[in-house]
């Protein structure tokens, strides 16, 4: 998972920036934080998040 996780930060580094700067990692926090903005996030990291949500 940890792989999948720096793959999706390539689409998602302005994202996690905007919204997601002040969470600390760990526990799944940066992902749920990304989840919680999905609808406002940019397109390729939405596309991102919603693959690694398939697996």
């Amino acid at each position: 998972m940890q792989a999948a996780a720096m793959d999706a930060r390539q689409y998602c580094e302005a994202d996690l920036h905007n919204f997601c700067q002040w969470v600390l990692p760990g526990g799944g926090r940066i992902a749920n934080c990304l989840i919680e903005h999905f609808d406002a996030l940019s397109s390729p990291c939405q596309t991102k998040i919603a693959e690694l949500l398939a697996q």
